[in-house]
């Protein structure tokens, strides 16, 4: 899926030249960084991911001003997650220790069926990728899955549908899955594998797990929170 604001912003930096006189690029500006660093500044601060797939020009600055990036981003108390194989970064909080400082990134909460449904595609896509394959999942195949967890699935198959898109097209929107040509299909992207540890998904599974050995479905009203 196309990032379309980070495409508006490669083009605008790409229509606008360098100020040769000094005197900023525009009237009151005081900042001493070229426009291409700002606006991936800025790229990166919308998030929530910078894709190198979507946008090469961004990326292809930040490589080349990494150390600019992360003294601009730890100003503000940020932090930058670099995945340069699969061409993925993000910006996070700082650990400060017990240095007390102020926020600037909101709490990314996931409900239950939302991070049901990150450890059933983290798993599916390490397995692809050991075996050099696409990792793929179909709509079916989700609304299966998130209905053994859905306590009113059984009863209210219109509703347990409506949930599990809901869950679908939030995951589009974060980048977790790519719809392919059929709609119906989608890819799951490695955003998860970066985004996600590996222990924490763990975590997550075994607690699933002994759910699901006691015959205890989750409730739609609980939510788990991740913290990127």
């Amino acid at each position: 899926m196309q990032d379309i604001s980070h495409r508006q912003d490669e083009r605008e930096f790409d229509a606008l030249e360098k100020d040769e006189t000094g005197d900023g690029f525009y009237e009151g500006d005081h900042g001493n960084l070229p426009l291409e660093v700002r606006n991936l500044l800025i790229a990166l601060l919308r998030g929530p991911y910078l894709l190198a797939s979507e946008s090469p020009k961004h990326w292809s600055v930040l490589l080349k001003n990494k150390e600019i990036v992360l003294q601009q981003l730890s100003n503000l108390y940020l932090t930058l997650t670099i995945d340069d194989i699969d061409g993925i970064a993000f910006i996070k909080q700082s650990d400060t220790g017990d240095l007390q400082t102020p926020t600037l990134l909101t709490r990314t909460e996931y409900k239950l069926l939302d991070s049901v449904l990150v450890v059933e595609l983290r798993g599916r896509l390490m397995e692809a990728e050991n075996a050099g394959q696409r990792a793929v999942i179909s709509r079916e195949e989700i609304y299966s899955h998130l209905g053994y967890f859905d306590i009113d699935s059984k009863t209210d198959h219109v509703g347990a549908k409506r949930r599990a898109d809901a869950v679908i097209e939030r995951f589009v929107k974060r980048h977790f899955l790519s719809v392919l040509p059929n709609r119906d299909n989608y890819e799951i992207s490695p955003v998860l594998k970066v985004v996600f540890k590996a222990s924490e998904i763990e975590t997550l599974a075994k607690s699933y797990e002994e759910l699901l050995k006691n015959n205890s479905p989750l409730g739609n009203e609980k939510e788990v929170n991740e913290n990127e």
